[in-house]
């Protein structure tokens, strides 16, 4: 297993932007309702003029901006200020850390209140100033179901819809046994997200697989354990007249932002998903730079930006995704990292490709970053080689099942044929 990694201690912002090797990041949080036009336009002027004009889609659904000086950085946020793209308040951009259902409000089958809670949750957090004290990459969530299925959103807090009411869902994994109704499930995220300020060495619900946040806050703990979550289609036609619109690697530049936004017709909005995609009214016209093909090989992989951004990276990461990209299998996942953070990709994946030097990766299979590699320092062609092979044992796996179903129709015909003669 290779070193533990550095982890920087906090998410960007435009008040604590955060040093990579092309310059400083900065974020801007995504409005629950989703960015028009004209916000696309700001932003697409606020990343070239002060940055270096490259924008990437993150994990929670937020733009992130790069390669800004100290002094450009500072330009820029006033600049956002006064469009009104970040809070003038920096306790106010810190607590607004909240996720929604990238469909809340047009989806039919997410729970109607989705907006209206997720508004009252951000308005309860700025009032609760002392709330600051909480780590800056502590997050909220509100999910509210639908075509996006309960359980997708990730965050150390979530209050997550159901038939009966409201759950506050703890780290992902444990959540309150009573059903709330909306006020009082406001009430107990508040509560808990007090409780984690006074046990801040317990540390963040999502980052620690331990179990107790809420009973030792006082709340009942189901003891249903939050399930897999069925798969959904994120890339093509979506409820409501939407299209899903997938960003390769969640990375674009502010010219093709800029051509995209001109796409969108007045007063539409675009939301942007943790999936590194957008979600935007119906459009026959899309720039051929996005995705629109949910079968494009290139959502099968992940990367970040390498060694062009990242002072840690050791590869260009992102091209050779490209090249592995091609040979990967329906319905796998393949992470390339630059390092060993593994922030492209946080997860455990069907295989992780890790950089060690210039063409030489790390091997991982069923895994993340930070866990056994079962083949060191190989190229490449070693890497495209084992996908082959991945591919090869699935179609076999596939092909004796299906003669396993075919058999077994076969015998339940001949019984039935021979009771029949009987």
């Amino acid at each position: 297993m290779s070193s533990q990694p550095f982890i920087r201690g906090w998410c960007p912002d435009f008040f604590h932007p955060m040093e990579a090797k092309d310059g400083y990041l900065v974020r801007i949080r995504s409005p629950f309702e989703g960015f028009d036009a004209a916000q696309f336009e700001v932003i697409s002027f606020i990343a070239e003029r002060y940055g270096n004009g490259i924008i990437e889609l993150t994990n929670r659904g937020n733009v992130q901006l790069r390669g800004f000086s100290h002094y450009t950085a500072r330009l820029a946020l006033q600049e956002a200020i006064s469009y009104q793209m970040v809070a003038s308040d920096q306790g106010r951009e810190r607590l607004s850390n909240i996720q929604i259902s990238p469909l809340a409000g047009t989806d039919p089958l997410c729970h109607g209140q989705t907006l209206e809670v997720a508004h009252q949750l951000k308005q309860m957090l700025w009032n609760a100033t002392d709330l600051i004290g909480l780590p800056a990459k502590f997050s909220w969530a509100v999910d509210g179901g639908g075509y996006f299925p309960t359980g997708i959103l990730k965050a150390d807090l979530i209050l997550q819809a159901h038939a009966d009411g409201w759950k506050l869902v703890c780290g992902n994994t444990v959540e309150t046994e009573a059903f709330h109704a909306p006020q009082e499930a406001l009430e107990v995220a508040l509560r808990m997200s007090y409780f984690c300020l006074e046990h801040l060495d317990w540390g963040r619900p999502s980052a620690h697989k331990r179990e107790g946040f809420l009973k030792a806050a006082g709340f009942s703990e189901s003891n249903i354990r939050s399930s897999e979550v069925k798969e959904f289609r994120y890339i093509g036609e979506l409820p409501d007249g939407k299209r899903g619109v997938g960003v390769p690697f969640g990375r674009l530049n502010s010219n093709i932002l800029r051509t995209y936004s001109k796409h969108i017709e007045n007063k539409k909005k675009v939301r942007v998903t943790p999936w590194r995609s957008f979600v935007m009214p119906w459009v026959e016209e899309i720039p051929d730079f996005f995705i629109v093909n949910e079968n494009d090989a290139r959502l099968r992989v992940q990367a970040c930006i390498g060694i062009k951004g990242c002072q840690r990276a050791n590869a260009n990461v992102e091209k050779a995704a490209l090249y592995l990209a091609p040979y990967i299998g329906e319905g796998k996942c393949v992470h390339v990292s630059g390092c060993i953070k593994g922030c492209a990709y946080p997860h455990k994946a069907d295989m992780t490709i890790l950089a060690t030097g210039d063409s030489r990766y790390d091997f991982i299979k069923d895994g993340c970053t930070t866990d056994m590699a079962q083949r060191n320092e190989i190229g490449l062609e070693d890497i495209r080689e084992e996908i082959c092979k991945d591919n090869i044992l699935k179609k076999l796996q596939n092909d004796s099942r299906l003669k396993w179903h075919r058999e077994r129709k076969q015998k339940k015909l001949q019984l039935l044929m021979r009771e029949k003669e009987g």
